[in-house]
């Protein structure tokens, strides 16, 4: 069962049919656009709100924001990858989801070099679970719910690292985009094998999986501001 449910978005899906087959998306919508919808207004939050993504908005990221950030990315990819790692073995099927869940899998633990503590922080407890009852639906919803992260760092890199803007800020923030530039490349991985995929999705099922997965964001941000 979903951590939270949503209310409906019903101008980005049909209205008229109960069916899984007429559950399907208004053609001139993708899917990321119907996920996204009712998750815009979480991500606006996360950036009116956070005082790191201040540091980013004015381009002079300091070396303890840079090294929280990775800290707290650490134990969220760490967590995630041990979830992953277990259910993906499960998996019988060698398709393209498999494929990509693997290398999210790959991509998530090469950055988890760093020494942390055991304890794991109550935002991270409350993410993990969240996504431990993600693992229980297709693993199309696992993509589903991986895209969140993606899609905010995306918004965070395509606003705030162009080639010029970095030219002339700190070099933490120069490193800062570098890190994640590559979140652009995943994004649009996940959309790609989303779409390949829309007869296995119930729209109503993603959007619900996607903004909690964006409130966990809001929590993972809220979080590196409180450790300052």
């Amino acid at each position: 069962m979903l951590c939270v449910l949503v209310p409906l978005v019903l101008f980005a899906l049909t209205e008229t049919s109960t069916s899984q087959s007429d559950l399907g998306i208004v053609p001139e919508y993708r899917l990321s656009d119907v996920v996204w919808g009712p998750s815009n207004e979480v991500a606006n939050a996360i950036v009116d709100s956070s005082l790191f993504i201040k540091e980013l908005q004015s381009r002079n990221l300091t070396e303890s924001s840079y090294n929280r950030f990775i800290e707290h990315d650490v134990r969220y990819r760490r967590g995630i990858s041990h979830i992953l790692e277990a259910r993906i073995n499960n998996l019988q099927e060698a398709d393209d989801v498999r494929s990509l869940l693997q290398d999210t899998l790959k991509h998530y633990k090469s950055r988890n070099q760093t020494s942390l503590a055991s304890l794991t922080p109550p935002w991270l407890n409350y993410t993990l679970r969240c996504f431990e009852s993600v693992v229980k639906e297709e693993p199309v919803y696992w993509l589903v719910a991986l895209s969140a992260r993606a899609s905010l760092l995306n918004l965070l890199v395509e606003g705030r690292c162009r080639t010029d803007q970095v030219q002339q800020s700190s070099t933490f923030y120069k490193q800062w985009c570098d890190d994640n530039m590559v979140e652009s490349q995943w994004i649009q991985r996940y959309n790609t094998t989303l779409v390949e995929h829309m007869a296995q999705i119930n729209p109503f099922t993603a959007i619900n999986i996607f903004r909690e997965q964006m409130m966990n964001q809001k929590s993972f941000y809220k979080a590196l501001d409180s450790d300052k």
